[in-house]
């Protein structure tokens, strides 16, 4: 499965490495790394991700927001086998405890239907992540499937 981890600064460049090194270590998982400006970064890396993308879902992931469990991509496929309806899936943060996590944060791990965004909305929210859900359709948060940060690790 595609993952696409962005950067907008070339002082990125260690973290940007490290994420992608760590994804590249998950069995299933492609990283692919895209540049995109400062200015308007949460919508671009997006519509980029998505214009990019080969397969039906992707990975977005923000840089330092790795795999948290050694079968990653196996339980992503299989709650999208359950959901066929859901067009966007935030993964829940190994350190946070369920639906809880995601009343006060936003996801750092996104796994996002190709296309199901016809018109990107503007952004509103620092994170982009409330705007991007609801321009999708419908969204689930995956409770029980984790990402967990680099620092963490």
């Amino acid at each position: 499965m595609e993952v696409f981890i962005a950067f907008y600064s070339e002082d990125q460049a260690i973290p940007m490495l490290d994420s992608a090194q760590r994804w590249a270590k998950c069995k299933g998982a492609s990283p692919n790394i895209i540049q995109v400006p400062e200015k308007g970064f949460e919508i671009k890396r997006r519509v980029l991700a998505d214009n990019l993308a080969q397969d039906t879902y992707y990975i977005l992931a923000d840089m330092l927001c790795v795999p948290g469990e050694k079968f990653l991509i196996k339980q992503i496929k299989k709650a999208i086998k359950e959901n066929p309806d859901i067009n966007l899936f935030g993964l829940t943060e190994k350190s946070a405890t369920g639906e809880t996590f995601f009343l006060t944060k936003t996801s750092g791990v996104r796994v996002c239907k190709k296309g199901a965004v016809e018109k990107w909305p503007q952004q509103i929210t620092p994170d982009y992540d409330a705007e991007h859900a609801q321009a999708a359709g419908k969204a689930k948060v995956l409770s029980d499937v984790y990402f967990a940060r680099l620092s963490e690790c």
